[in-house]
């Protein structure tokens, strides 16, 4: 069974807005792919500086993000701790190196966001390719309250398609965040940059996301029922 979460209406001791989230560019920096064990080395080390940035921005901020969301890290939080010395200094220099590389291949991407799947272009289709240091911008508008999740996927057919990492977006404030990393497993070795626009109260009512979702291991799908009481979520 998944974890049941409440996406979009959720119960708060405010009155929530219905806010506007924009996705600007999707970036695809390294496409899910095998790797050797240098490169399984070198994707364990950026992951680990990921988290040891997160840990940093996390103390200095002395919160995590609202609503227990982990701190974002950003491509610009990496080179600024690049060059900060020490263990932090040193692992986000190893992380800014495998930002640096350049890599090939191509993902057939599917972007889920609050369980509805997002496309820059034509909705009908089941995934979009995107080849490595390849972007696609501006999707479509998508309301949500309080907070919502997209997740990345690999389109494989017949067989489930792949989980490719995901992030958690907070709503209730403006806010623009550049580049914010994401990272698949290491069975996938991806990594992603996602850059997105919240507009505070700027969302509406007729395109707003489903209020319950249930969220499985690779991705978050709409619930029709309160608290998904009634559907197959098995």
């Amino acid at each position: 069974m998944g974890e049941v979460k409440c996406c979009g209406g959720c119960p708060t001791n405010t009155l929530p807005t219905i806010d506007r989230l924009t996705i600007t560019e999707i970036r695809c920096h390294k496409p899910a792919s095998g790797m050797d064990s240098s490169a399984m080395a070198a994707f364990a080390a950026f992951g680990g500086a990921v988290a040891t940035v997160a840990q940093v921005a996390v103390a200095t901020a002395g919160t995590v993000a609202s609503g227990g969301v982990a701190a974002p890290v950003t491509f610009a939080m990496i080179a600024t701790a690049a060059g900060t010395g020490g263990a932090v200094g040193s692992a986000a220099l190893k992380a800014l190196n495998v930002i640096n590389d350049k890599f090939s291949g191509a993902d057939d991407l599917i972007v889920m966001v609050g369980g509805r799947k997002v496309v820059s272009t034509n909705p009908a289709a089941k995934f979009q390719s995107l080849d490595a240091d390849q972007s696609i911008y501006n999707l479509a508008p998508i309301s949500f309250v309080g907070r919502t999740r997209l997740n990345l996927l690999e389109y494989d057919h017949p067989s489930d398609d792949d989980d490719m990492g995901f992030l958690d977006i907070v709503g209730g404030q403006n806010k623009a965040v550049m580049q914010q990393i994401i990272m698949g497993p290491e069975s996938e070795g991806n990594i992603y940059f996602i850059s997105y626009t919240v507009e505070k109260g700027a969302g509406s009512v007729q395109t707003i996301g489903p209020k319950w979702v249930n969220c499985g291991t690779n991705a978050c799908l709409p619930c029709t029922s309160l608290n998904c009481a009634t559907d197959d979520i098995t």
